[in-house]
């Protein structure tokens, strides 16, 4: 048997938690600015700032236009949800740790 099951039981629950409260947390700044989300960027650093007691930076001179790097994006997305299977699509590195960490999961919730 498993002597030390509550520590395991604590830490399925843990990730469990992180799973349900992960669309709560905000995208980092460096990814929304490298996919030209500029002034979504400019928020979430603001909100850094107040958390920790610091000035707001100011905002990003000549930032692009928000709505044209947004075509931009839909442009290049498109032509990727064609693509593969949906067995196909758990191979892609963005939803291959989310997957793993939810087949250890409930691989650990089997154990006992």
């Amino acid at each position: 048997w498993l002597p030390q099951w509550r520590s395991l039981s604590m830490a399925v629950a843990f990730m469990g938690f992180a799973f349900i409260y992960l669309p709560c947390f905000p995208e980092s700044p460096k990814w929304l600015a490298s996919k030209g989300r500029v002034a979504e960027a400019h928020k979430v650093l603001c909100v850094i700032a107040r958390f920790n007691g610091k000035a707001t930076p100011s905002p990003p001179p000549n930032a692009p236009n928000p709505e044209a790097m947004q075509e931009d994006a839909r442009a290049s997305v498109e032509p990727r949800r064609k693509e593969g299977h949906a067995t196909v699509q758990l191979c892609d590195r963005r939803l291959l740790t989310r997957f793993m960490v939810m087949c250890f999961s409930a691989f650990a919730c089997n154990l006992g």
